[in-house]
């Protein structure tokens, strides 16, 4: 495949809920009809690890088919026949991952709102704290005959069947599905004409034997993924080399304002990049798997119960917007190691956050001290009294302080008190990331 990054692959699910389309084109042929048509799709799943210059990506996808329903998947893959691999699977490794960020974020928030309630009036300053806090989270690659097809790979198991093929013409690829007994207007397979040139393959997967597919994995109309699920599905596999991580979405443009929804797993953390338009219908989401399951282990070839960070990027826009194909851009991200401990340790935490509210209410005393002019150990004494609110440290001021210094000292520890709760709050806030 050379430099230019490859990708692709399908997998055909019989009755189960939701037919996706995301990165080709699907078919179904009733057995009353002679050909194939657009199906109705509502889901598909996928998978890509990307290292070393090498992909593997792996795709589940599901629709709605009656039991003498043939169905048919079409999509290309940039590269040459001899750099690509194709494989079937059987499963879809699960995903347990976790974000604990915005909750860390919300526990941190509250908190620093506790402390600055001893000092009464500090809503104010929250609201600001709160708009800092959040604006960092707005920021966020052997050519056919001129006349035919040719095919280079062939992979059969449960009733499925996977082509890898060139084809040079839209005719010559209607004329080889034909030949299998898979009838198909020309003007459907339009969308992969900018694919059929040297620089592309094109994978064929067709329902070969619905009986065997049924016997082997035995799914019903009530069947449901779920991120979780540990239910065997088929899938297909593809292997190949890369720039960089890549995942096909011009063909769907076809089925036009019909929304095609699609969730792709990227293994570590990325950026989706494509044309502005289908970013705006993006979803993306960053997670840290503290114990991988044995399939994403041998997906991956990680050693046993690895930490395993990923990204989830859902689309949810109307197909007409898919205009480009995806790429992803690693991106470096934080705070996961400091939100599970904010989160899990409550105790430490709670501890950690009596500790420093002690430590603010003594260094406001002593700075205010200082400014008040009546000693900075004084100063740090009373201010320890912020345990009782500003209440308390109003009654030692009034108490320990000369008369014409207390008012000083007061507004000087509640300020200094809330400002430095403020430069915490998002300190704490930007290093739990986004």
């Amino acid at each position: 495949m050379g430099t230019r990054p490859l990708l692709l692959l399908l997998a055909l699910i019989l009755l189960a809920p939701g037919l996706a389309r995301a990165d080709g084109k699907a078919f179904t042929r009733t057995s009353d009809n002679s050909a194939f048509q657009p199906a109705n799709q509502e889901d598909q799943r996928a998978l890509i690890f990307f290292r070393d210059g090498q992909e593997r990506l792996l795709i589940t996808i599901n629709y709605y088919a009656n039991p003498d329903d043939q169905g048919l998947w079409i999509f290309p893959v940039p590269g040459t026949p001899d750099t690509v691999h194709i494989d079937l699977w059987d499963t879809l490794p699960t995903f347990q991952g976790r974000d604990d960020r915005p909750w860390a974020r919300e526990i941190v928030r509250q908190t620093m709102l506790i402390m600055r309630a001893s000092q009464i009036y500090p809503v104010p300053f929250d609201l600001v704290a709160r708009a800092i806090g959040r604006k960092k989270g707005h920021e966020k690659e052997e050519p056919g005959k001129e006349d035919e097809v040719d095919v280079y790979e062939t992979i059969r198991k449960w009733g499925l069947e996977a082509q890898a093929v060139t084809a040079p013409s839209i005719e010559a690829l209607a004329n080889h599905l034909r030949q299998s007994e898979m009838e198909i207007a020309d003007e459907e397979l339009k969308p992969f004409e900018p694919y059929l040139s040297g620089d592309y393959v094109l994978v064929i997967v067709r329902v070969a034997s619905r009986a065997e597919l049924d016997k082997e994995f035995g799914l019903s109309r009530s069947d449901v993924w779920e991120p979780s699920s540990s239910m065997r599905r088929p899938c297909v596999l593809v292997e190949f080399p890369a720039t960089r991580a890549y995942y096909p979405m011009r063909p769907t443009a076809s089925y036009g304002d019909e929304h095609v929804p699609a969730t792709i797993y990227v293994i570590g953390h990325v950026r989706p990049e494509a044309d502005a338009r289908m970013l705006r219908n993006l979803r993306v989401h960053h997670f840290r798997d503290e114990t991988a399951d044995r399939r994403l282990e041998a997906f991956c070839g990680i050693a046993p119960r690895s930490v395993v960070d990923y990204t989830v990027v859902e689309t949810r826009g109307p197909a007409r917007a898919y205009t480009s194909d995806f790429a992803f851009t690693p991106v470096r991200t934080s705070g996961f190691a400091l939100a599970a401990f904010i989160t899990d340790r409550h105790a430490t935490y709670c501890l950690l956050a009596v500790l420093v509210f002690l430590a603010l209410s003594c260094l406001s005393g002593a700075a205010a001290g200082a400014i008040a002019r009546i000693g900075t150990g004084k100063g740090a004494v009373v201010g320890l009294l912020n345990v009782a609110s500003i209440v308390g440290v109003i009654l030692g001021a009034a108490a320990w302080i000369e008369q014409r210094r207390v008012v000083r000292f007061v507004i000087a520890f509640s300020l200094i008190f809330v400002g430095l709760t403020i430069i915490i709050h998002v300190v704490l806030i930007q290093s739990v990331g986004v």
